[in-house]
């Protein structure tokens, strides 16, 4: 038996239940950002867990993409070169809503005793990825595009029509990235793909072991309902308690530099809305 599950003000995501199973589908940002109001997924999609988290009924938790192409991918790098745009992301309070939602968001992913499956099913790119890297097992196709756009200046793509995706201009990974992929990939591999802003596909980052696995895009339906199946065959009780004791120095690489990552960005934020409006910057110390 199929249900909807619905949410009143979470609108960038679809919810629906069958069983025991929720699955969450990413609305892309151009569709939830048409909603009147605009509709944002960092803040909706921890609100859904957050409800989930208190529903015994639920035992596994999918996260996909709404379209087959694109798992979720951050805005086109056109939409950051709107003044208005860059304003909001320099606006105290629109700014607090939209951190507060990545902090309570990678933090319940990390906390949430229900096993969160990311199935990957396209592009995931800037936001996408993070979220992908917070789940506890991630699964996506083989040709899927995994990449941090923060520092990418526009020169990553992906999507479903293959955009120039992310800011001109060059930000910290305070989306969760910045804290999450070093548990995937040593330091220096790491770097490389953060400060470099590099592209992996599925499959290389399943030959890498940073995900479970990558297979062509008809298979992918079968695996995660044959995963999601063997976890349900599997006592809840003792399958929530393992994740929480696995994930201890997740909670711990959280605490140490989440909040880190956020103030940086922020800052970024703050300094490109002064060269883009041409407002000047207050003179360093060192300028004497």
């Amino acid at each position: 038996m199929t249900t909807n599950v619905k949410f009143e003000r979470e609108r960038s995501v679809v919810v629906q239940q069958e069983g025991a199973v929720v699955t969450i589908q990413l609305l892309p940002f151009a569709e939830a950002f048409a909603l009147d109001p605009p509709a944002d997924v960092h803040w909706d999609l921890q609100a859904v867990l957050n409800q989930i988290r208190d529903d015994h009924s639920v035992r596994v938790v999918v996260i996909t993409g709404r379209y087959d192409g694109e798992f979720l991918v951050t805005p086109k790098t056109s939409t950051y070169e709107r003044p208005a745009a860059l304003a909001r992301l320099a606006d105290p309070a629109a700014a607090h809503k939209l951190m507060s939602g990545i902090v309570r968001l990678h933090t319940t992913m990390t906390e949430l005793e229900q096993p969160i499956i990311a199935k990957v099913n396209g592009d995931a790119v800037g936001f996408g990825q993070s979220i992908a890297f917070s789940s506890d097992l991630i699964y996506a196709w083989e040709d899927a595009r995994f990449s941090d756009v923060h520092l990418g200046q526009g020169e990553v793509r992906g999507g479903i029509d293959s955009d120039s995706l992310g800011p001109p201009f060059g930000t910290v990974p305070g989306d969760g990235a910045g804290v999450t992929v070093p548990l995937f990939m040593s330091p220096v591999r790491a770097k490389e793909y953060l400060m470099l802003a590099q592209t992996l596909s599925g499959a290389e980052l399943a030959a890498m072991h940073c995900i479970n696995s990558a297979v062509a895009p008809d298979d992918l339906d079968e695996l995660v309902d044959t995963v999601a199946a063997k976890l349900l065959s599997r006592s809840p009780y003792a399958l929530g308690w393992t994740k929480r004791l696995v994930n201890r120095h997740v909670v711990d690489q959280l605490h140490r530099g989440l909040d880190l990552g956020i103030a940086y960005e922020l800052l970024n934020f703050a300094h490109a809305e002064r060269e883009i409006t041409g407002e000047p910057s207050a003179p360093s110390p060192s300028d004497g």
